[in-house]
């Protein structure tokens, strides 16, 4: 009887280290969350990680960076820096006295950003854009994803026929000056003329014109 209960312990100690072994050897797999891509929000136009305006314009807030914005944020963050450093110390009061600007401007909110034009009544999935260059500049103009860039002469204008939405169309002055984007007349039938004016102030300039599927005008 005792034999029996020997043999049985010793079958059980090498049932359990086959079984040991077994697990050892089998590959460990880690659980890996999938995480959900967050969505952009609806003001984050794709055209704005598109050239030209991937290198031109500054996304809004709360949109992901495209190269235009990375590299103004890095130049203010060094001209922050540099600010910083430059700070020099009231010996009398103890209070530090700033020297320069400090901190980081932020770009304006979508609402004040993208400058609303009105609506175009949309018949179909197409509208007529009629460009008028009222500067005595010659500017270049491209539709984002249909054309290439092309020439229009101070005092001249363009007629762009059948462009699908949405569409976004830039400009800009060859001589770098800066541009007042303004709608002259809308008709009912699809068609929409803007004149590219002089503007004096930077802070009003704009380089883009986006029409979107329901006929909203926007300028930024």
């Amino acid at each position: 009887m005792i034999h029996e209960q020997l043999q049985y312990l010793k079958n059980t100690k090498l049932l359990g280290a086959i079984c040991g072994s077994l697990l050892l050897g089998l590959p460990f797999i880690p659980k890996i969350a999938s995480a959900q891509p967050a969505e952009k929000p609806a003001y984050c136009l794709d055209d704005l990680y598109q050239e030209p305006l991937n290198s031109m314009v500054r996304v809004p807030p709360g949109c992901p960076a495209n190269d235009y914005t990375q590299e103004v944020d890095i130049k203010e963050e060094l001209e922050t820096e540099a600010n910083t450093r430059q700070m020099e110390t009231d010996t009398n009061t103890g209070q530090y006295k700033p020297s320069g600007r400090v901190g980081v401007i932020q770009p304006p909110m979508p609402t004040d950003q993208m400058r609303a034009m009105g609506n175009i009544n949309v018949n179909g999935d197409t509208v007529n854009v009629t460009l008028n260059n009222d500067t005595n500049a010659n500017i270049t103009y491209q539709v984002i994803g249909h054309t290439n860039d092309r020439l229009l002469s101070g005092g001249n204008e363009a007629e762009l026929l059948n462009l699908p939405l949405p569409i976004t169309i830039t400009v800009q002055r060859e001589d770098s000056g800066l541009i007042d984007i303004n709608k002259n007349q809308v008709s009912e039938d699809g068609e929409v003329s803007f004149s590219l004016e002089e503007e004096g102030n930077s802070s009003a300039s704009q380089l883009t014109i986006r029409i979107q599927e329901d006929g909203t005008i926007f300028a930024y």
